[in-house]
């Protein structure tokens, strides 16, 4: 009986090694064949897309790196010659059925487009996906990224005649968070989205130029940015509101810096004039200025640079603002955060405005002074001086102390203070509206059950008072919940409005810092 019970288990077990199967190897080519893929896999041959095709040899490995067993194969869109895909309604698939139906791994083919991965009634549903298109004799990507329950969701590339288009976060089909967009494959603009449109911090591009960096609110340029032109010389500087200057701003033309006030576009008011070639010795590399630019190079007399000093200043640039964003991120959310609450209502009342902003200031800059910034720059000067040759080496930096008002100027106090008395206001409101609510309930039940029990007016006196105490209490705790968990869209704008102007502040005290020439060896 023991020999017939292993002989069956025997059985089963070849005929489960002897079942074809889609195999991803180790390079990310699909094979259907017969194949042990305990050992990794390589695949040694042409491939369409994703799927090998044509002669080839399916390779296993052991651990050791030996061959384990070598597999000689003729394939066809990944699948091997003794196999071929089962026709369905209007496509091509071979892979896990139920029900007669796509579901589980496979590969389908409808028209000229392939698709691989995992697939529930007939669709891509879950997990890594890929898609190609046939165009002559060749699978060109359409698509690469996850899935979830039917729809696009994660971190995913599409592509258009296989050219990337985008690459970045889309969550139910839609492009939302962090993503990068391109046209024939150059990129046009690299930052945050929401709703499949361009929302939050961003930066947008021209023929590889850096063209806009700034705020961007349901696909257009509204709130702080900056404008280049095709040189990558500085435009515009300041406030925007649907894709035109609108609020204060600097203006950069005709050798002027036009300090203002726009309104959709048009100068309203002019605050200040000065020579642009003030600003030029502040701006001209470090935002990204083509070094080509005769004029500008000439003003300062500036060499023309290397390649890899270009490429180290422009990414020092984004580095220090990706840095002073994550940084100030947080003590934004902690400046305005519950264990604050208590100092928000006093404040006011108890110091004056312009202490107020000092202590802002205090608190913002802490462990971001220039010393700080400083270290941070030279540590990047270090470390690209020991990966160039001598002559490419750059000189060590000294910024200047910061002064009181630059960082946390009248605009930034200004909103500090609106998003302090928003949060205070909404807390004090939340809980007198609770209050009352609550005594006006307390007050209804205890005149029903006055008249109702008149004859026990002692015990419901009681009974009210316990249920107005218990009300108060409530009410209370709801508006401390409100408090903490409060996430209007205007407490929100308010405190982007705050990140970007600090980190615009930030930026505009190292370019008066000269810290390009300083590099240079200029000063």
């Amino acid at each position: 009986m023991k020999k017939v019970v292993y002989f069956c288990f025997l059985l089963l077990l070849l005929a489960s090694c002897s079942r074809p199967a889609w195999h991803k190897t180790a390079d990310g080519v699909y094979v259907y064949c017969i194949a042990n893929d305990k050992y990794p896999l390589k695949w040694s041959g042409n491939v369409v897309g994703c799927l090998a095709d044509g002669d080839g040899d399916l390779i296993s490995y052991k651990n050791n790196g030996e061959v384990k067993t070598f597999l000689p194969l003729s394939t066809k869109c990944g699948v091997a010659s003794e196999w071929e895909y089962i026709p369905y309604k209007n496509y091509k698939y071979l892979g896990e059925l139920d029900d007669n139906e796509p579901n589980g791994f496979g590969v389908m083919i409808h028209h000229d487009t392939i698709s691989v991965g995992e697939f529930k009634d007939s669709r891509l549903y879950t997990g890594y996906c890929e898609k190609y298109v046939c165009k002559d004799n060749h699978a060109l990507p359409l698509f690469k990224g996850t899935y979830k329950k039917g729809k696009v969701h994660g971190i995913v590339k599409y592509y258009e005649n296989g050219v990337i288009q985008f690459d970045g976060s889309v969550q139910k089909g839609i492009r939302k968070g962090l993503g990068k967009e391109y046209s024939d494959g150059i990129l046009v603009y690299e930052g945050n989205y929401e709703k499949n449109l361009k929302h939050g911090y961003g930066k947008a591009f021209k023929n590889g130029l850096l063209w806009y960096e700034g705020i961007w609110k349901k696909g257009k340029r509204d709130g702080q940015g900056k404008l280049y032109n095709e040189n990558g010389i500085i435009v515009y500087d300041g406030k925007w509101d649907d894709d035109l200057y609108d609020g204060k701003g600097k203006l950069y033309e005709n050798g002027m810096c036009i300090e203002g006030k726009w309104d959709e576009g048009k100068l309203v008011k002019s605050i200040s004039t000065s020579p642009f070639d003030e600003v030029v010795h502040a701006t001209k590399i470090w935002l990204n200025i083509d070094s080509t630019n005769v004029d500008v190079i000439e003003k300062k007399n500036m060499p023309q640079l290397p390649a890899s000093q270009m490429e180290f200043v422009t990414q020092l640039q984004s580095d220090l603002d990706a840095t002073l964003r994550e940084e100030l991120s947080a003590r934004i959310e902690k400046r305005f955060g519950f264990w604050h609450l208590l100092r928000m209502w006093i404040q006011p009342w108890a110091t004056s405005d312009v202490k107020r902003a000092r202590n802002a200031q205090d608190y913002f800059c802490k462990n971001l002074e220039a010393k700080d910034i400083q270290q941070f720059i030279n540590a990047k000067i270090d470390y690209y001086n020991r990966n160039v040759p001598s002559d490419e080496k750059l000189n060590y930096i000294k910024l200047h102390p910061i002064p009181d008002g630059t960082i946390v100027d009248t605009n930034v106090a200004l909103k500090v203070f609106d998003r302090e008395a928003l949060e205070t206001t909404d807390t004090l409101v939340g809980i007198l509206i609770d209050i009352l609510v609550c005594v006006v309930i307390a007050t209804i039940i205890g005149f029903i059950l006055g008249f109702i029990f008149w004859y026990a007016i002692e015990f419901i006196i009681t009974l009210c008072g316990i249920i107005d105490t218990a009300l108060a209490i409530i009410a209370f705790s709801i508006g401390i919940y409100i408090s903490i968990f409060k996430t209007s869209a205007l407490c929100m704008e308010l405190e982007q409005q705050i990140l970007d102007m600090l980190v615009n502040n930030y930026m505009q005290y190292i370019d008066s810092q000269d810290i390009i020439a300083q590099m240079l060896g200029l000063l």
